[in-house]
């Protein structure tokens, strides 16, 4: 296997190998399980976070073993050997302003690469960015003991409790169970949608201040924002997440998960949902290092978790914070959570 590269990537975490030593043992825990693609996502994943440093000679060595299970050749690109000499797309990045790319064509869309801050993001057209503006009529309309309910009230309690805070914003709250459940607590919890029908509903049923239109949103800051399972649907990624940004207390938080890219075709994404890059409205796939680019830009700093939950490899929970007491809180968390669902 060759040797790594330095990478260019901005504001890698410090503390490799320590740090990214978690992320080798789950690596390890799912290889014995046979779980060969999820282990490269969590072992990739970690070298991609943490930088070559953390490449320690058992890193490596366990990067073979589970190479050898997927049945592909020990010297397989790692995952800093970024693509390189793209057509020129002729679009910029949304986040960095660098020329993009083409990098594939999958499921139907064209997915574009930013050499500058790694971000994978899907060219959007014109009656599709309508269409997305819209919003989707579903809107996570799950089940009650759902994950997409239970991850997003587990992280919610976790910094609401742990920081005494009680205004939270649920970007993308569609159907979702979360904004009741933490009116009933004693805590403003304001939802936020696209659909105009659910926003009426949901307004009719939790109050007129406490759901929105995003084009509608008072002009109020929150202590904590949640939006799971939304960054991917970001067409403009920048103007997306500034919409958030500035409605951000001065000490406050951004907390979400999304299913990361650690290069490589999206057809081999490691979920255990296949679907999760065919979905329509999945236009863009995060990377550590175009997330950490995002949050510098909106005066923000990234944080990064995993969870040790089978099928989820891919999935990471990301913190994007300001104000010393924030960021305490954060650094006191652990790097992969346990019991989330």
């Amino acid at each position: 296997m060759s040797a790594p590269r330095p990478s260019h990537a901005p504001g890698l975490e410090n503390g490799s190998p320590r740090a990214a030593a978690p992320f080798f043992r789950q690596a390890l825990e799912l290889l014995g399980l046979g779980r060969h693609q999820e282990a490269l996502a969590f072992l990739d994943g970690a070298l991609l976070q943490f930088g070559p440093g953390a490449a320690t000679p058992e890193a490596l060595a366990a990067r073979a073993a589970i190479l050898a299970g997927l049945g592909l050749p020990r010297d397989t690109p790692p995952p800093w050997d970024w693509p390189g000499g793209l057509e020129d797309a002729g679009t910029a990045c949304a986040v960095c302003g660098q020329a993009m790319g083409r990098f594939e064509t999958l499921h139907g869309k064209d997915w574009l690469y930013c050499p500058g801050c790694r971000l994978l993001h899907c060219r959007v057209d014109e009656p599709t960015l309508r269409r997305m503006d819209l919003g989707e009529a579903d809107g996570a309309k799950k089940p009650a003991d759902s994950v997409v309910h239970r991850r997003e009230l587990y992280f919610c309690t976790l910094f609401l409790e742990g920081l005494a805070w009680s205004r939270v914003l649920l970007y993308g709250a569609g159907w979702s169970l979360v904004p009741g459940i933490l009116s009933e607590r004693g805590i403003h919890a304001v939802g936020c949608d696209l659909w105009r029908p659910l926003i009426a509903a949901r307004r009719s049923e939790l109050g007129p201040d406490r759901f929105f239109h995003r084009d509608e949103l008072p002009a109020t800051t929150f202590d904590l924002i949640s939006a799971f399972e939304v960054f991917e649907h970001f067409a403009r990624p920048g103007r997306d997440a500034a919409v958030l940004a500035d409605r951000l207390a001065p000490e406050g938080a951004i907390v979400g998960c999304t299913d990361f890219w650690h290069g490589g075709s999206l057809a081999r994404h490691p979920s255990a949902d296949a679907a999760y890059w065919r979905h329509g409205v999945h236009v863009t796939a995060w990377t550590y290092a175009s997330m950490r680019r995002l949050a510098s830009g909106l005066g923000l700093t990234a944080s990064f978790f995993k969870v040790d939950t089978p099928g989820f490899a891919a999935k990471v929970f990301f913190v994007l914070h300001r104000g010393a007491r924030t960021g305490a809180f954060v650094a006191s968390l652990p790097a992969i959570f346990q019991g989330v669902f």
